[in-house]
């Protein structure tokens, strides 16, 4: 559940560590990519929001590389950060058809993929829902 504009994330092994290396790289080149555009506020992009999710992803990719057993994942940049997970989900999935006898440790692989996706779709869910 989202605290403070966070989901707390679990970092249950290097397979998610690395997939959410792959979503703060991913945000962070989509951003940089698109920081021009930003600054002439063209496709919807304000360029205060794309430093902020620079800075946020950057900060996230911190705390992973310094090893943090849970991380801090900020609910603007959960989603495109859930979408590296579900996309690394569909590889290990695809891989089961052609890799039959690593069967177990794919599926373990997926596992902790989709724990992790499960907790970041939380937090995004919740963040979204109006105040009671």
């Amino acid at each position: 559940m989202p605290r403070d504009g966070v989901v707390k994330v679990e970092v249950s092994s290097p397979v998610v560590r690395d997939a959410l290396l792959d979503g703060c790289a991913g945000l962070i080149q989509f951003e940089n990519e698109h920081r021009e555009q930003s600054t002439q506020r063209t496709n919807g992009f304000d360029p205060v929001q794309c430093a902020q999710r620079i800075v946020l992803a950057t900060t996230l990719d911190e705390q992973l590389v310094a090893g943090y057993p849970v991380v801090d994942v900020p609910v603007e940049i959960a989603d495109p950060v859930a979408r590296t997970l579900v996309e690394l989900i569909a590889e290990e999935v695809d891989s089961l058809a052609s890799d039959k006898q690593r069967r177990d440790a794919i599926l373990a692989r997926t596992n902790e993929l989709l724990e992790s996706l499960v907790a970041l779709d939380a937090g995004i869910v919740t963040d979204r829902e109006p105040p009671s």
